[in-house]
């Protein structure tokens, strides 16, 4: 699972298109942090049809990573 930049932007779009040709797939749901002006989706990469493909639902797990990862929580 990785997040990009939302905004309609050629430097954004070849990004995605990068990551799709990696068999990543882009999520319809655009998140608006906090604390920084751009938008961003979830791409995942399935290994299986188990994996979750709600944006939202992913966007929960990345949030967490980035309160363990740049805040220290445990």
């Amino acid at each position: 699972m990785i997040e990009v930049e939302a905004e309609q932007t050629k430097e954004n779009a070849d990004r995605i298109h990068f990551w799709e040709k990696a068999g990543f797939h882009l999520t319809a749901y655009v998140h608006t942090y906090i604390w920084v002006p751009e938008t961003y989706q979830a791409m995942f990469l399935s290994f299986d049809d188990t994996q979750e493909n709600d944006g939202r639902k992913l966007f929960t797990y990345i949030m967490d990573y980035h309160e363990k990862a740049y805040r220290g929580n445990k």
